[in-house]
Order: structure tokens, then sequence, then C-alpha cells
């Protein structure tokens, strides 16, 4: 039998609030704007229903063709921890489930990502670059609407 529990961790701080942080994993537009691989893709669409038992949908534009990702909120408490299920239509990831969990630390935010229930060990570690590069994508996020605002870190 093999197993299907293989595991992706990422960890990254942010020199912003929990709530700050936390909101932008829920809200569409703010999604579509950082939940993207800029030299893979030409941009995602997102919509989300953000209550628990609510869904999002991810559709990621590739040049080859899109790459829809869906999943359903199993939790959340703002601004402390969110779980979701994640699937990518087309492969072996189905109804995996990924927990974000935010922590107040130095005035800003510690936060770690597991996506759990991976079907390989080379799925998890490529899921593991992949939430690297998200967790990037949302810090320059993060600052970039912070700058549009005429304030700065």
């Amino acid at each position: 039998m093999t197993s299907t529990n293989h595991v992706a961790r990422a960890e990254r701080h942010y020199a912003f609030p929990p709530e700050e942080v936390f909101d932008a994993w829920l809200d569409p537009e703010s999604l579509a704007q950082w939940m993207l691989v800029p030299s893979w893709e030409r941009g995602v669409s997102a919509e989300a229903d953000p209550k628990v038992g609510g869904g999002y949908r991810l559709v990621m534009h590739k040049p080859e063709g899109d790459v829809v990702h869906t999943g359903t909120y199993l939790e959340i408490d703002r601004p402390n921890r969110l779980v979701f299920t994640w699937t990518r239509h087309g492969s072996t990831v189905v109804d995996s489930v990924v927990t974000v969990a935010l922590h107040p630390r130095d005035g800003g935010t510690d936060l770690s990502v597991i996506h759990d229930n991976l079907p390989s060990a080379p799925t998890a570690d490529a899921h593991v670059g992949g939430w690297v590069g998200f967790l990037n994508n949302l810090d320059g996020f993060l600052n970039r609407r912070l700058e549009s605002k005429g304030r700065s870190t």
C-alpha cells in the first residue's frame, strides 16, 4: 500500500499585523494578486465564499492552459488559523488539507503553512516550493498595498 500522507511546510514572517495578513487569504481580489507564479502564469482568477463550508476557486491562467484549484473552508479563526481543502483538478492532489497558522511577533506576524495529505514525496517537495513562492508574493502584495496607502513599514 502507498502512503498518501506527505506534508509540505513553509514559513514566513511579515511586518504586518495578523489581521491584515489573514484577510489577504480570504479576499478574492487579494488572492488573485499574490497566489500566482509570475514566470508561469498570465494571471489568476479567484472566487471565494469565506465561511466554514464555503468554497474557493483559483484559476491559474498558464500559456499551456488553465489550472484550476478548488476547495472548501474547514475552519476560519480570524486572525489565528485558517484550514481548507486543496484540489488541483487534473492531478493526483485531491482533497489535501492546508492549515495556515498566524502568530503575532515583534509587531508583525509569523505565518506557517502545513499542506497535508499530498500523494507523494516529490509532490510534497514541489508544493514546498510553490508555497514559499506564494508567501514571498504575499509579502510583496502587502508592501505594495501599504505603499499605495501612502505609508511605509
